[in-house]
């Protein structure tokens, strides 16, 4: 499998670096994109994780002006398949981004087949 990584990182350590947190190392990494125009930045990362309730996906959006970082936004929220479809086809972050757009297509494809149970939505109980 091709490196998840897009934009401004090229591994799981860099991204770790910039959003000033360990708790990365809790997930695994299934897509992260970086996107910086000047002084702003855009990011978004895509999460699994097994747990007590069997795979699960996270997500982070992030964001930053000039006079900040993405520190302190690494927030994991739950999510399924359909809702990150939808996310792809309708946030700027991927409007200049082709080739980050296509693996994370490729990529759910791929994880909907491994994991079914990543379609189900996702309750305030996940």
């Amino acid at each position: 499998m091709t490196a998840p990584f897009f934009g401004s990182w090229c591994c799981q350590h860099m991204m770790a670096h910039e959003f000033e947190t360990k708790e990365v190392e809790k997930y695994n990494v299934e897509f992260a994109l970086y996107s910086q125009e000047s002084y702003d930045g855009s990011a978004y990362v895509l999460l699994r994780r097994y747990d007590d309730k069997g795979t699960q996906l996270y997500d982070v959006e992030a964001g930053h002006c000039s006079c900040d970082g993405l520190e302190e936004q690494f927030v994991p929220k739950p999510t399924n398949i359909p809702a990150v479809r939808l996310f792809i086809e309708n946030d700027y972050i991927f409007l200049h981004e082709p080739e980050a757009k296509a693996f994370l297509k490729a990529r759910l494809d791929t994880l909907e087949r491994q994991y079914p149970e990543l379609k189900r939505e996702v309750t305030n109980g996940d």
